[in-house]
């Protein structure tokens, strides 16, 4: 799109690549099997503030055993921001989904 707007002359400074699940986690929801189960468990620590708050807590004290080297650029379990781990709890149920569901299907 940026070619056909201006050619050789534009710069692009940032691009985000955005994909799509193949299965939904409401669609896994729904089910009544384990990866279900585990998906709830998750949906419901993240209405939780106070599971929210041992979860950062936890991942604090993971981080601090990790080498520095692991820890650059941005960090999505800043325990000052507690949106961002909500976001990457978003995350964690789409890959478990897809994960799951990729090696159910190829077993």
């Amino acid at each position: 799109m940026a070619t056909g707007l201006g050619g050789a002359g534009i710069w692009l400074e940032k691009v985000a690549i955005k994909t799509w699940p193949s299965v939904s986690v409401d669609e896994v929801l729904e089910r009544d099997d384990a990866l279900s189960g585990l998906l709830r468990a998750i949906r419901d620590m993240e209405m939780d503030a106070s599971a929210l708050e041992l979860l950062t807590d936890d991942i604090s004290a993971l981080r601090q055993k990790l080498p520095a080297e692991l820890l650059g650029g941005d960090d999505p379990y800043d325990p000052t921001k507690p949106e961002l781990l909500k976001e990457a709890l978003e995350d964690i149920k789409e890959l478990l989904v897809n994960r799951l569901l990729t090696t159910e299907k190829g077993a």
